[in-house]
């Protein structure tokens, strides 16, 4: 059976010339707020879209 570790090893980078363990935990914290930013820019992009969606439904149709 495969260890979980192993199963979510490729998920966070490494570098192994940073092998302290306060670098890595700042190496996952900056690429954990990558991700973070990526999503709510997405959310973002999501909702304006949808708001621009609903206005054009909004508005009379001549």
């Amino acid at each position: 059976m495969i260890s979980r570790s192993l199963l979510f090893a490729s998920l966070f980078p490494w570098d192994h010339h940073n092998e302290s363990a306060l670098g890595h935990h700042h190496l996952i914290a900056a690429y954990c707020f990558a991700w973070g930013l990526q999503l709510a820019y997405l959310g973002y992009v999501g909702l304006k879209w949808r708001a621009l969606i609903k206005a054009e439904r909004q508005t009379p149709s001549r």
